[in-house]
This record gives structure tokens, sequence and C-alpha cells, in this order.
């Protein structure tokens, strides 16, 4: 499973990440690394198993980050939730 991570370098979005490395997914943090302590969980991040790491602005649009495909978003300031996007530019079927 895909999992993209909105703060993935924080302290909560890197301790995520390690549990969905730990699962065998393929995980995907993003961060905009403006907080206190974020470099170093982001080297930390880049270390995990099936982990990539993307520098981008808080509000970046998930399909354009991750592409078309199916997964889960994990938000630790937001809930949890599957996402399915079969384009980039499709935004009907996100939950509100």
């Amino acid at each position: 499973m895909k999992v993209l991570i909105a703060g993935g370098c924080g302290f909560i979005g890197s301790n995520a990440a390690r549990y969905f490395s730990w699962r065998g997914d393929a995980v995907i943090a993003v961060d905009n690394l403006s907080r206190r302590g974020a470099v170093e969980h982001a080297r930390y991040v880049e270390q995990l198993p099936g982990a990539r790491l993307i520098v981008a602005p808080r509000h970046t649009a998930i399909p354009e980050v991750v592409g078309s495909g199916n997964g889960i978003l994990y938000d630790p300031h937001a809930r949890f939730e599957r996402w399915s996007y079969p384009h980039p530019a499709d935004h009907s079927d996100r939950r509100q």
C-alpha cells in the first residue's frame, strides 16, 4: 500500500513513517521542514526502507505529489482517510 504522510518529518509523522515502513508499505513523507527538529527527523525518514521524502509546502495538492493510484493519507493534524485518484485532475472522490 502507498502511504502519504503530511508533516512526515514532525514527531508524530516520523513515527508514523517508521510504523508504515515496518509494515512494508511504500511511504511518501511530505514536509516543509519549517519546525524545529524537522531536519533531524528528515534524515531519519530518508533512511527508512521504502520511504521517500518530498520537501513541499504544507498545502501541496495530493495528486500532484503521488500521481494516480490508491493509498492511505495520514495527516497528524487532521484525520486518517483512504484516497483514490484515477487522474491527478480528478478530485471528485475526495472525502470532505
